[in-house]
C-alpha cells in the first residue's frame, strides 16, 4: 500500500465546502453554549455587553479602597483609589460616540496615572 503525501483534490474540495458551510452557520448563529444557540436576526437579537465581569469585579475593589481611604481620611489612598476608579470606569466611556469615547477614554487614563503618581508623592514626601 502507497503512503499518501498529499490529499487529492476531490478531498480538498469537499474540506473547503464543509468550512464554507460552517463559516455560513457561524456568521448567521452566535454560540452562547455548545448546546445553545441565538439567532441575531431574531425579534430577541444579541444583547451587547457593557462591561464584562472582571472589569465591574475590578471597579468594586478600587470602589472599596476609595470608600477605605474617605472613611480613614487617608489622602494617598484615597488619591489611589480614585485612580483605580478612573482606569476601571473606562467602560463607560463605551456608552459615548467612538470619537469623544476615545477621548474621553485617555483623559480616564492619564488623570489615572497622574492621580496614582501622586499619591506615591504625598505620601512619601
Amino acid at each position: 500500500m502507497r503512503y499518501k503525501w498529499f490529499k487529492t483534490h476531490e478531498e480538498v474540495y469537499e474540506e473547503m465546502l464543509e468550512n464554507e458551510e460552517e463559516a455560513k452557520k457561524r456568521k448567521y448563529t452566535v454560540a452562547i453554549k455548545e448546546s445553545e444557540y441565538i439567532d441575531p436576526a431574531s425579534p430577541r437579537g444579541v444583547k451587547k455587553r457593557i462591561v464584562a465581569r472582571n472589569e465591574l469585579f475590578g471597579t468594586v475593589i478600587a470602589l472599596v479602597v476609595f470608600l477605605y481611604g474617605i472613611f480613614t481620611a487617608d489622602v494617598p489612598i484615597t488619591y489611589i483609589g480614585l485612580a483605580f476608579l478612573l482606569f476601571e470606569g473606562r467602560f463607560l466611556t463605551k456608552l459615548l460616540d467612538e470619537e469623544k469615547a476615545a477621548f474621553v477614554g485617555r483623559i480616564m487614563y492619564i488623570l489615572s496615572i497622574f492621580l496614582f503618581f501622586g499619591a506615591f508623592i504625598i505620601a512619601f514626601s
